[in-house]
């Protein structure tokens, strides 16, 4: 079972998202996946692919938190953000961040 976060920000802001898990073993840094989802127009399809640190988005991890940085938002960062957990036992825990600009939806 997977909990939906949504917020709301304003344009040409910084959005830190962030999520703490309880899990032993602790998973490894690699165990941390942040990903950037597209719906697909054609098939409704959520397509996700992975983040990397860069002038705009910065990934850290402290003890069982990990956060995902986002500067300078802009209409094109409007969306579902994934971030994926596991630790080589059980299932890969997956949990969608949803991120608007206030008085907008996607697509609007």
């Amino acid at each position: 079972m997977s909990l939906e976060f949504n917020t709301t920000t304003s344009l040409h802001s910084t959005v830190i998202l962030n999520f703490t898990v309880m899990a032993f073993p602790v998973p490894q840094p690699s165990g941390y996946v942040w990903k950037k989802c597209d719906v697909g127009e054609s098939n409704g399809i959520l397509h996700c692919r992975p983040l990397t640190d860069g002038w705009q988005y910065k990934i850290s991890k402290f003890h069982l938190t990990s956060h995902l940085t986002i500067s300078d938002f802009t209409q094109h960062d409007i969306g579902c953000y994934m971030l994926s957990v596991e630790n080589g036992v059980g299932d890969t825990w997956n949990q969608a961040f949803f991120v608007w600009i206030k008085g907008k939806q996607l697509g609007s």
